[in-house]
């Protein structure tokens, strides 16, 4: 699930960044354990995040999220 994929903070999951041309090579060597491609590294200056069923869930800027992660909760 998305929700799960996006917030669970079960033990023992890490974000890797792999140069493509050894992408494949990299994926063959965990065959038979949870993996999933999340993403190509780009100089778009955004992060777009696909979903379990391959639906986009997050397109968002690298401007605007750091706002967000900068700002503050208006009304509190």
């Amino acid at each position: 699930r998305n929700d799960i994929l996006l917030f669970s903070e079960s033990q023992g999951r890490i974000l890797v960044s792999v140069a493509a041309e050894r992408a494949d090579e990299f994926e063959s060597r965990f065959e038979g354990l949870p993996l999933v491609r999340a993403g190509t590294v780009t100089n778009s200056g955004r992060i777009e995040l696909r979903g379990t069923g391959g639906d986009v869930i997050i397109n968002a800027g690298l401007d605007e999220l750091g706002k967000s992660y900068r700002g503050v909760f208006e009304g509190f």
